[in-house]
């Protein structure tokens, strides 16, 4: 059953009451921790503000610090984060989009790019 998270459903435990619970609430699903089988949360967000999952120009894109809320409630919470990728008409990636999607992957890289143990 899939749950509202970080900006999309959250595709998770079968615990929720109705197709889209806990509406807003930025982050994945409630762990299922008495439940006899678990899987990993998915949570799908666009990078465009509004929830634009087509490209629309001149949209706000989300700043990085909002990315990373986005990472650490899914990825963080033991789940997935799959993020649009929002081409143009001409089949081009807006040049805004490109850096914002290269800032969000060297942040990741920066951060969690090492072993805990390296």
């Amino acid at each position: 059953s899939p749950t509202k998270g970080a900006g999309g459903a959250v595709w998770s435990t079968t615990a929720c009451p109705d197709k889209w619970c806990a509406a807003g609430s930025g982050s994945g699903a409630p762990p299922n921790t008495t439940g006899a089988i678990w899987y990993p949360s998915g949570v799908d967000v666009t990078l465009q503000q509004g929830d634009h999952w087509f490209y629309t120009p001149g949209s706000a894109l989300n700043p990085l610090a909002t990315l990373v809320g986005f990472y650490h409630s899914s990825v963080g919470a033991n789940g997935h984060l799959e993020i649009d990728y929002a081409i143009d008409r001409t089949g081009r990636v807006d040049p805004r989009h490109a850096r914002a999607y290269a800032q969000f992957g060297a942040w990741i890289r920066s951060c969690y790019g090492q072993p805990v143990g390296a």
